[in-house]
């Protein structure tokens, strides 16, 4: 359970990226849909992915992590997304992600 209060600044980094940033995209950037969707599509997951990297990379494997990182991605399949599947897309790029630091993090040491 300690180790999981350690990981609240990644998980609102998460919430950042997954909530604030297509807001910033659809209402702000521009109004083409279509650059809106390929920017979300590609800027999210990428994002999610390297602050599960940037979390394993001092912290280790933790298994809780890409769990916490998909259930909080559940409701962004409701609001921004049309596709149902996007928080188990989500929540696998943290799992790749995880998996990648924490290689990283063995190899270090």
């Amino acid at each position: 359970m300690g180790n999981m209060i350690k990981s609240i600044p990644y998980l609102m980094l998460n919430l950042v990226v997954m909530y604030v940033l297509p807001y910033w995209a659809t209402f702000i950037a521009s109004q083409s849909t279509i650059s809106n969707t390929q920017f979300l599509l590609f800027l999210i997951p990428a994002l999610v992915s390297i602050i599960a990297c940037f979390h394993s990379f001092k912290y280790g494997f933790k298994v809780l992590y890409p769990i916490m990182v998909f259930f909080l991605s559940i409701p962004l399949a409701f609001f921004f997304m049309a596709a149902p599947f996007t928080a188990f897309i989500i929540g696998l790029v943290a799992l790749t992600g995880n998996s990648l630091g924490a290689y990283i993090h063995r190899k270090r040491q």
